[in-house]
Parts: structure tokens; C-alpha cells; sequence
């Protein structure tokens, strides 16, 4: 576990209660339960890409990110980001909060993402089926769940 002066080291840190993974044709759905870790997201980011879906259902209602150390969260996006994502078909990522604190926090990693110009869409959301419908291209988020997007 990492003392907050160095970055994290993945193969250390404890693993996280758990994702519950779904794979279609065309959208992976990953369900968080219990208390996140950098580490997690990313080993479940990295599984992901092995075998990759153009839209992704991150549900993480169960899963609270505001506990999470924001320096901790930023290496971990600067992480995903650095992985090999050649293999995903362009689509979209949309992340289903549990509570406003959460929902902050994944707007924040979402700007992050757009400063460094991830190239797939991303959106927060505190409603699924919201988040479904966009991730169907059927709507646009409305004002309520104030996307925030990153393209290249």
C-alpha cells in the first residue's frame, strides 16, 4: 500500500471484494461490489481489453469511489490510459454512481481523461437506465446527469 508520496504498486495493494462481469456481442457490464482499490479497477480494466466490447456498463453503485484517495485515483487513470487499447472498437464507457460524492469523483476522473485525450466516450451517470439508453445511442444524458465526455 502506497503512502501517498510514491505511486501505488498494483501487485501490492489488496484485492478488491469483487466485479461481476457480463459480456455480449456489443457491451461488457461490470458490476462493483465492496470497497474499490486502484488495483481492481485496473486488473478488470486490463482483463477487459483482452477481449474487448465497443461499449462498456461500469456499475458501481455498490462501490464507493469517494473514499478513495484522489492522488491514488489520478495514477490509476494515467495507468489505464497508458494500457494497450488498440484491440477495443470505438464505442463508449458509461459509470453509474451511487451518490453525489461518487458521482463528483467520476466527473473528475472523466476531465482527467478528456485533458489527456482518451480517445473512447466517456459519461457519469446516477441512473442506468439512463446510462443504457446512451450507451444504445437511443438519448443524449440529460442536464440531470451533466456528462462529462472525453474523445480524442
Amino acid at each position: 500500500m502506497s503512502n501517498g508520496s510514491e505511486a501505488p504498486d498494483p501487485e501490492t495493494d489488496p484485492e478488491f471484494a469483487g466485479f461481476t462481469h457480463w459480456r455480449f456481442p456489443d457491451l461488457s457490464v461490470f458490476h462493483a461490489h465492496g470497497e474499490a482499490t486502484v488495483a481492481a479497477f485496473l486488473s478488470t480494466f486490463r482483463g477487459f481489453l483482452s477481449d474487448p466490447t465497443p461499449n462498456v456498463l461500469w456499475d458501481l453503485r455498490e462501490c464507493p469511489l469517494s473514499n478513495l484517495a484522489h492522488d491514488r485515483l489520478h495514477w490509476g487513470v494515467s495507468q489505464a490510459m497508458r494500457s494497450d487499447t488498440r484491440k477495443r472498437p470505438r464505442g463508449r464507457s458509461a459509470f453509474v454512481c451511487r451518490g453525489e460524492s461518487d458521482y463528483n469523483v467520476m466527473r473528475i476522473l472523466i476531465a482527467y481523461a478528456e485533458a489527456h485525450r482518451y480517445a473512447i466516450d466517456l459519461a457519469a451517470f446516477r441512473d442506468i437506465d439512463e446510462a443504457r439508453r446512451w450507451l444504445d445511442g437511443e438519448s443524449p444524458p440529460t442536464d440531470r446527469s451533466r456528462r462529462a465526455t472525453a474523445t480524442r
